[in-house]
């Protein structure tokens, strides 16, 4: 009886990702970190029955890989809320939930870094351009101020 609870409560999780879901497959990018541009790839991939998205990033400049990084996007189930963590080669740690916003087809994900970075704060935006486009937008939080950090545009691959 309890393995059938349990199932009926982790049943659906996978709705709530809906709104997001469309991110699902490969995509390629070009992307500006400072005064440096890279060319990016983002693969997404449902996992965990559907109740999470995996997501899988590259950064290469001359065509050599500089970072590269996992994470999930989930339901926060007791906030109510979508959450994004992300792990780097370099050892970061990044978790954010979402945050309000009135933008249609952006979902904005306020969060931390566990980084030596002078960041601990960040702020994530994807913005939906269409079908097969999104922007992507990271910013610093320097005293109460938002500083662009990385601007991209991503295609996805056919």
């Amino acid at each position: 009886m309890m393995a059938t609870a349990m199932a009926v409560v982790l049943m659906g999780q996978g709705e709530n990702l809906k709104p997001i879901e469309w991110l699902v497959g490969e995509w390629d990018g070009k992307a500006k970190y400072g005064e440096q541009e890279m060319a990016t790839k983002f693969v997404y991939t449902k996992a965990l029955g559907g109740s999470f998205i995996q997501w899988r990033y590259q950064a290469l400049a001359g065509g050599k890989v500089v970072f590269e990084s996992t994470g999930f996007i989930g339901w926060d189930m007791e906030e109510k809320k979508l959450v994004d963590f992300g792990f780097g080669m370099d050892g970061t740690i990044g978790w954010g939930k979402a945050a309000p916003t009135d933008e249609k087809d952006a979902w904005v994900f306020d969060g931390k870094l566990s980084t030596s970075s002078p960041f601990k704060e960040v702020r994530k935006t994807i913005r939906k351009a269409g079908a097969d486009r999104y922007t992507e937008t990271v910013a610093g939080k320097k005293g109460e101020e938002w500083v662009p950090l990385l601007k991209a545009e991503y295609s996805r691959r056919k």
